[in-house]
C-alpha cells in the first residue's frame, strides 16, 4: 500500500499540466449507481463494473455490466464490462466507446488550427486482474487508450494500480489510474487524466428501521486539477426477499473545466440475478446528462 501511495503521489506531484483536455472518456463515470453517489464506487462492490473504481478486493467480483451515458444530443459513451474467477483472483474484461463534435480545437492543445466542428472518438480496451496478498487486494489493469480526431488518430498503454483493506469496520480503497506517457494526435501532445483516489465504505448496509442505509465517501486528484471531495448516500428498502429498491444521492466538487453541478441523484432495483441502475447529473444552463444500467450475474 506504501509503494502504491508513493508511486502514485511521484506522478501527480509532476507539477500542474497544461491548459489541455484529456481524453474524455478517461474522465466519465463508467457506472450508473457511481455517478448516483457524486463519483464513488463503494470498495468491495460485487459487481464487474468495479473494475472500472477499486477492482482491489478481488473476491467480490463477478458478472456482467453494461451503461450508456447521455451528455447530449451530440456526446454518447457506452461502456460494458465482465468479470469472474481466475488463478485464484479475480480477472475483468472491459471496453468503453465515446463520440462527440468539439465546437472547434481550441478545447485541445492551443497550437492546433482551429477548425469547427471536430468530430472526435474515443476507445478505452482493458484487462484486470485482482488476488489478495496477505491481507490486502491487490488488482493491476492494463488499459489501450485510442482518440481519434477527424482523420488524426493517437494511442497509448496505461496502467491502473488499486490496493483494499478493511481497518476496523470500514473498507479502505486506494486506486491511482491512467499512469503512462501522454497521447499524441497529429501535431498534438494530449495528456491522460492521471488520478489519485482514497475511497472509505462500510462492508454492507446499515439497518434503520424498514430502511438500509449505505454513506461513501471519497478523496480524489487529478493532475493539474484541484482537489476534488465527495460522498453520496445509498437508501435501500426491500419490501420482498430478493426485491431491493435504491435511491440515491450524492455530492462532489466538479472540475472548474466541466459544465457539472455538484450534486446527482439516482435510483435502482435489484432483482434475483438481475440490477436496473439509473442516474441524472445536472449541468448549467438548465441541461443534465443520464446514465443507464444493466447489471447480470
Amino acid at each position: 500500500m506504501r509503494s502504491l501511495v508513493l508511486a502514485a503521489a511521484l506522478v501527480l506531484a509532476a507539477g500542474r499540466a497544461p491548459a489541455q483536455e484529456s481524453p474524455l472518456l478517461l474522465r466519465l463515470p463508467a457506472s450508473a449507481r457511481a455517478l448516483a453517489l457524486g463519483g464513488v464506487l463503494p470498495p468491495g462492490a460485487a459487481t464487474a463494473e468495479a473494475t472500472f473504481y477499486y477492482p482491489a478486493y478481488s473476491g467480490q467480483m463477478t458478472g456482467s455490466a453494461g451503461n450508456v451515458l447521455w451528455l447530449g444530443a451530440d456526446t454518447v459513451a457506452i461502456n460494458a464490462a465482465g468479470a469472474g474467477e481466475w488463478l485464484g483472483g479475480t480477472i475483468a474484461i472491459a471496453l468503453r466507446s465515446a463520440s462527440y463534435t468539439a465546437g472547434c480545437r481550441c478545447a485541445f492543445p492551443a497550437t492546433l488550427p482551429a477548425p469547427s466542428p471536430v468530430s472526435v472518438s474515443e476507445r478505452v480496451a482493458q484487462v484486470e486482474f485482482g488476488r489478495n496478498v496477505k491481507g490486502i487486494g491487490l488488482a493491476l489493469t492494463a488499459k489501450y487508450v485510442d482518440q481519434r480526431w477527424d482523420l488524426d488518430r493517437g494511442a497509448r498503454w496505461a496502467l491502473d494500480a488499486s490496493a483494499g483493506h478493511p481497518l476496523g469496520p470500514i473498507r479502505l480503497a486506494l486506486a491511482a489510474r491512467n499512469l503512462g506517457p501522454d497521447l499524441h494526435v497529429g501535431d498534438a501532445t494530449v495528456p491522460l487524466a492521471r488520478q489519485l483516489s482514497l475511497a472509505a465504505a462500510p462492508p454492507g448496509s446499515a439497518a434503520v428501521g424498514p430502511l438500509d442505509l449505505l454513506p461513501v465517501l471519497q478523496l480524489a486528484w487529478e493532475h493539474g486539477a484541484p482537489f476534488a471531495p465527495a460522498a453520496g448516500l445509498e437508501i435501500g428498502y426491500w419490501p420482498v426477499v430478493g426485491r431491493t429498491f435504491f435511491l440515491r444521492g450524492g455530492v462532489r466538487r466538479p472540475q472548474p473545466s466541466t459544465s457539472q453541478r455538484p450534486f446527482a441523484l439516482g435510483a435502482g432495483f435489484n432483482g434475483d440475478r438481475i440490477a436496473l441502475d439509473c442516474a441524472v447529473l445536472p449541468l448549467k444552463g438548465g441541461r443534465a446528462s443520464y446514465q443507464v444500467a444493466l447489471r447480470w450475474h
